[in-house]
């Protein structure tokens, strides 16, 4: 159905919005698509759908300069560009690489979430980050087990009901604030609580009355568990991005259930243990490998190691002798894998 350079609407990671991008390689049921906003993914053609956009049509959309998006109704189209009408009352010809598209218009009702109720739309809630720390928030819409929290300090992330808590804190709760609404977090205790003002005697002996707006909590009891034994500083691993796979990588630093990953590719983030496996590969394990160190991730399987240097069988015929930087392995693909460090 797809072919090489079609425009098309993707959807990824998990992910319930649709993206525009463009298909690059098609390997099999999968289709390697380049999104407009720079990410890259492979995406099963289930995942992909003709960027069919008409007038009336509702989406979200930010401004070239702005990370957040704001519901919008499709008012007028010339090729990539979309004329909108935002909720707020504005309009402009935006682009479509600023666009993205909901799975569903009017999404039902989730499950109950973990260890609590559903999470209601508008609810204050607690959301853990990236950087696996806890910042109050809002859910702005439910879909599935996914929430779309507004965090307090304007960032907007899709997160699963395992990241989300009610916004509850009380007095004597340890938390990091932002002293005078700076950029730094500070660790402190809460000295006293009225609604969302809390008064924050902090370790080195200052104090202030502040917002909770402006709080993070350290909350390792929260976060999922993992095999740790054997994993310390300088330590390879493979460890899962957040698109699913797992890149090489080494340990930077582990502060409790946080590890500091760096991949071989130049990207870090923080993960928690069961996000890491092992650096342990043999002879005819499956990989998707950049070839020639390309863009592009390639299936085939090892046929060689020696060290840090691979010999992969590419699965059209192509052989090539290569670095386990350049490999990832798809989420299916550690089935076999060991359970954890020994």
């Amino acid at each position: 159905m797809w072919k090489v350079g079609d425009r098309v609407l993707g959807r990824r990671h998990e992910d319930v919005y649709w993206y525009p991008g463009t298909v690059r390689h098609i390997d099999g049921d999968r289709c390697y698509v380049i999104f407009d906003d720079g990410e890259d993914a492979l995406v099963g053609r289930d995942n992909l759908r003709a960027i069919d956009l008409q007038v009336g049509d509702r989406v979200f959309a930010r401004t070239a300069a702005g990370r957040a998006y704001t519901a919008a109704s499709v008012t007028g189209r010339k090729g990539d560009e979309l004329r909108l009408q935002y909720d707020d009352g504005t309009s402009a010809w935006t682009p479509l690489a600023l666009v993205r598209v909901r799975t569903e218009a009017s999404p039902p009702p989730p499950a109950a979430a973990p260890e609590g109720p559903p999470r209601a739309i508008g609810e204050r809630v607690l959301a853990c980050w990236d950087d696996l720390y806890w910042y109050p928030g809002m859910v702005f819409a439910v879909t599935g087990e996914q929430y779309h929290v507004i965090f307090d300090d304007g960032n907007q992330a899709l997160v699963r009901g395992e990241r989300l808590r009610p916004l509850t804190v009380k007095v004597g709760d340890r938390v990091w604030c932002r002293w005078q609404g700076g950029p730094a977090y500070h660790a402190g205790v809460i000295a006293s609580k009225t609604g969302e003002v809390i008064h924050v005697n902090y370790d080195d002996g200052d104090e202030e009355n502040t917002l909770l707006r402006l709080v993070r909590l350290e909350r390792d009891d929260w976060l999922p568990a993992g095999e740790m034994t054997g994993v310390a500083e300088g330590s390879r691993v493979l460890a899962c991005w957040f698109d699913q796979n797992w890149y090489p990588g080494v340990v930077v630093s582990v502060h409790g259930k946080r590890l500091h990953i760096l991949f071989d590719d130049g990207d870090q983030a923080m993960v928690t243990p069961d996000r890491i496996k092992p650096l342990e590969l043999k002879v005819g394990d499956r990989v998707c490998v950049r070839h020639k160190g390309g863009p592009i991730y390639y299936p085939g399987e090892i046929t060689r190691i020696s060290g840090e240097v691979i010999q992969v069988s590419y699965d059209d015929g192509v052989e090539e002798t290569t670095s386990i930087r350049f490999l990832r392995i798809e989420r299916e693909g550690l089935r076999d894998a060991p359970e954890g460090f020994e």
